[in-house]
């Protein structure tokens, strides 16, 4: 079932059929929030729980899933992944409350958990060495389409139908994606590791990313020196050290840490983290640009990404051919310099600027993804050994659903702080001196809560509109200052490509230097 053998390319389709199932539901649950709220009820902090409790599920048990697939064998822990995530799919849909959505949506998480950490080791095998980069560049552009495309199909169907019909329909996606994988894929596992699972490794490394994962969704909520992020941080460190501990003393550890001494492997999984947290930080702020300050609609902003989705598609396969022609460290170097030249742009926006501003930074956006996701990618399956794809696999999607997640906290720090200082240095310039009350309003109407709306329609018309052009206005001020500061993270990131520097000649992998001898 190999490429040689005329197998390769039904496995890339395959694999991406499962990437788009999985990655459709991620940022298109962002436009039915709303809508779920009105139905279900809840709290502001219980529908952010919907999203978490995803989040968590998928990102704590990504390392342990991919080595369960070397173990166990990657094409039945990635088809019980896409059969648990149809159970939760089918769960959400029919969810008759919150609690019940928020339970559903971490059995989702737990199933994309097991495909995320098993389908780049599928494709990764399912083609020799110098086929590899335009594969993997085809199946991570189906992913990135996905999600992107997500907010559109998510506003069509839940004006046309329901909320819930953007989980129903998961189900039999997911239905006919697991036959396909069932009918294309050839099952593979790491025929050298011994058939003991390291128990203390998995609940160590599991329970040391949900914590930090709780942690970093929390803080910019409760605030990051409240007691439940403190314990949550220093419970993930202690948990992650310990993890390390015991790897280094297993005989058959869950994680071979000798990855690690690869500077070629360091250096993309670094790389994977910065792409990961430019990739969700431009997805969630530009989408609320759009709908916030431009007032499109969810389906025209689903529109407007095209602008990003495009030029992804095009050029994925083009940064997977170009790598066994060009170092992999530069091509991730350009993808990353491209990134902060799409970041610059944002940065130029204000409350005047045209929406072709913000289409051209999602333009340049779209090519440096391309080269920065796809090319890491590729890079970590060449620095490994082929029996060890899967644990490679789990680690680098753990890195990017990480860096989603680090990014998305850190960037919402600074909107939160620049937002708050452009109120002051407006109403300071204005001569204004609000009272707590007051000041909470306009506080309230910024964060473009339900009950703002509300109290806005009520206003007389000209009032109402200088309020809103006020608010638009502090977040455009906000939105530059988190922009600017992304394309800095994002520069720093390029010290990551440099550090793959060392490119496996075509048809080999990168060798790994000699492990010490454990005590």
């Amino acid at each position: 079932m190999r490429e040689r053998d005329g197998g390769g390319w039904a496995t890339v389709a395959a694999m991406s059929v499962a990437n788009v199932v999985i990655s459709l539901d991620f940022l298109g649950l962002t436009v039915v929030l709303p809508a779920i709220g009105r139905d279900l009820g809840g709290s502001n902090g219980t529908l952010e729980w919907i999203v978490n409790a995803y989040m968590l599920a998928l990102a704590a048990p990504l390392v342990a899933a991919g080595r369960l697939g070397d173990l166990f064998g990657r094409r039945r822990v990635m088809t019980i992944g896409i059969a648990v995530f149809a159970a939760g799919s089918l769960a959400a849909g029919l969810a008759p409350s919150t609690n019940v959505l928020i339970g559903a949506r971490a059995v989702q998480g737990l199933g994309a958990a097991l495909v995320t950490a098993t389908s780049l080791s599928i494709v990764s095998d399912a083609f020799p060495p110098e086929r590899r980069g335009t594969a993997i560049g085809v199946w991570s552009a189906t992913g990135a389409i996905g999600a992107a495309v997500g907010p559109l199909v998510a506003g069509f169907v839940a004006t046309a139908l329901s909320w819930r019909w953007l989980f129903l329909l998961n189900a039999p996606l997911a239905a006919f994606a697991a036959v396909f994988v069932l009918t294309t894929v050839r099952e593979s596992r790491d025929e050298t590791a011994p058939r003991n699972l390291d128990i203390a490794g998995l609940l160590s490394v599991t329970g040391g990313l949900a914590l930090l994962v709780y942690a970093l969704v929390e803080g910019p909520v409760r605030g990051w020196s409240s007691p439940a992020v403190v314990l949550g941080l220093v419970g993930a460190v202690a948990l992650l050290v310990l993890f390390i501990v015991v790897e280094r003393r297993d005989a058959a550890p869950l994680v071979d840490l000798d990855l690690f001494r690869g500077r070629a492997y360091v250096g993309t999984a670094s790389v994977a983290f910065v792409a990961n947290i430019a990739f969700a930080t431009t997805m969630f702020f530009l989408t609320l640009y759009f709908q916030e300050v431009r007032d499109l609609t969810p389906a025209a902003t689903g529109v407007a990404f095209l602008a990003f989705t495009v030029p992804l598609a095009v050029a994925s396969p083009v940064a997977g051919w170009s790598v066994r022609r060009v170092s992999p460290a530069a091509l991730m170097g350009f993808g990353l310099s491209v990134l902060v030249g799409s970041f610059l742009v944002f940065g130029s926006i204000d409350v005047h600027s045209r929406v072709t501003l913000a289409l051209i930074g999602l333009f340049l956006a779209g090519i440096g993804q391309a080269f920065a996701f796809n090319v890491s990618d590729v890079a970590a399956m060449d620095a490994v050994a082929s029996e060890k794809a899967g644990v490679a696999s789990g680690v680098i999607s753990g890195a990017r659903q990480v860096g989603s997640l680090f990014g998305l906290a850190a960037a919402g720090a600074v909107f939160k702080v620049a937002e708050q200082r452009s109120l002051t240095h407006h109403l300071s310039s204005a001569g204004v001196r609000l009272t707590p009350g007051a000041r909470h309003d306009l506080t309230t109407a910024i964060s473009g809560s339900a009950e703002a709306e509300r109290r806005l329609r009520h206003l007389a018309p000209t009032l109402a509109h200088e309020v809103e052009h006020l608010v638009d206005v502090l977040f455009t001020s906000a939105f530059r200052v988190t922009m600017l500061t992304l394309a800095v993270i994002t520069a720093v990131g390029i010290t990551g490509a440099l550090l793959a520097s060392s490119r496996p000649h075509r048809g080999t992998r990168a060798p790994l230097p000699p492990a010490p001898a454990r005590r």
